[in-house]
């Protein structure tokens, strides 16, 4: 039987490790929200395995490679974005296969604890606070000195990131958000 490597909900990322797998003859198979993925990302006519799972469970993906009888023949499990690393790596983990270790895998998603791993390295970086509401981001940013960076820590293609040059463009920016 042979080997497949799991892609979780590749988009257009991810499309790149189902070409490089299919080109040296490995078989891939993605699991994806929704069964219109493959479509909406161009991989529809891939001749792909596809199965569909709720993509923020690890338990959720594994139970349904279990029912599509996949057990036994998964190499590896691997991300197809950056929203979904962290649960590709707990899968693997799961599954003992090969894949990202969870704990790097959350570091290289959630920059807070990037940060924080540069910092116990002693790793020269910018320098950073977490916030959790208004008052915690007026008093890191006088802290740490304007311009400022505001970004959530769990974001990708730098969605919902602002560089901020005083307290009244920051203040215009919180409001909306909620902080």
């Amino acid at each position: 039987m042979k080997q497949i490597i799991v892609v979780i909900e590749p988009c257009f990322f991810g499309i790149g490790y189902i070409k490089a797998a299919k080109a040296i003859g490995i078989p891939v198979t993605v699991v994806v929200s929704s069964p219109e993925n493959p479509e909406k990302y161009g991989y529809e006519k891939s001749g792909l395995d596809i199965v569909v799972a709720d993509i923020r469970s690890a338990e959720a993906v594994v139970r349904e490679l279990e029912n599509n009888n996949l057990f036994g023949r998964i190499a590896a499990v691997i991300a197809g974005n950056q929203f979904t690393t962290d649960i590709a790596a707990h899968v693997a983990k799961i599954l003992g296969v090969r894949g990202l270790p969870h704990k790097a895998a959350l570091r290289g998603r959630l920059k807070d604890l990037a940060r924080e791993a540069y910092a116990g390295a002693g790793v020269p970086s910018p320098a950073f606070a977490r916030i959790r509401n208004r008052e915690e981001a007026l008093l890191a940013a006088r802290s740490i000195g304007y311009p400022v960076i505001l970004k959530p820590t769990d974001g990708a293609s730098s969605q919902h990131v602002y560089l901020v040059h005083n307290e009244e463009k920051l203040e215009a920016i919180l409001i909306p958000s909620g902080l």
